[in-house]
């Protein structure tokens, strides 16, 4: 009704579009069941939170980087906090980290078991001469390839141990058809075994 008008026929059809997808997952995630007049930002509950706000706030962090934007978006009630943008991804990371201890090994989640493995590592050596920490960079690049087919695709790993809420959060991001990937997270405040060859038994 609120785009087409009170047209039974239109109202009836089976016919959905973003539009009225987006509008009411806007309308759930800004809903309140009490709010206090004396705030002078408003709570969102995390179990109110829709797929749309959680891919808003996660692909424009992963863009952008800008706190001020993704608050700014936050206060219009189109996403998440930047405070829950962090807190979603420090959570990906650590639980990512969590597998790496378990598997005794640091390997991306994505690869598989049981499959051809090929690996290329390089030195990246920035302004090498300058006799200042801060100006130079040293590192190694490490890329690793595998290439399924239907007669070798592989074994799958398990998959990355998620708490309750982010696997809630998965299942809401796995059902709603979204271009954007919550993906690029920041593993940075966990602290990671030392790399090894990844295993391929």
């Amino acid at each position: 009704m609120i785009l087409y008008g009170p047209n039974i026929q239109t109202q009836a059809s089976d016919a959905k579009s973003q539009a009225s997808l987006s509008i009411a997952q806007l309308m759930q995630y800004n809903s309140f069941v009490r709010r206090r007049g004396d705030l002078k930002r408003n709570r969102h509950s995390t179990a109110r939170e829709t797929p749309l706000s959680i891919n808003i706030g996660m692909a424009l962090h992963a863009k952008t980087r800008s706190r001020d934007l993704v608050d700014w978006l936050h206060d219009l009630g189109l996403c998440v906090s930047y405070d829950r943008v962090l807190a979603i991804s420090s959570s990906l990371g650590n639980a990512v980290c969590h597998q790496y201890h378990r598997d005794n090994v640091t390997c991306l989640p994505s690869l598989r078991k049981n499959i051809s493995t090929l690996s290329a590592v390089d030195n990246i050596d920035l302004n090498p001469s300058s006799t200042a920490a801060s100006e130079s960079f040293h590192e190694t690049g490490i890329s690793l390839f595998q290439q399924p087919t239907v007669q070798h695709p592989g074994v799958i790993r398990g998959r990355v141990p998620l708490n309750k809420r982010l696997l809630q959060i998965q299942s809401l991001l796995m059902s709603h058809q979204s271009p954007y990937s919550s993906s690029s997270c920041s593993t940075s405040q966990q602290l990671t075994p030392p790399p090894r060859a990844c295993s391929v038994k």
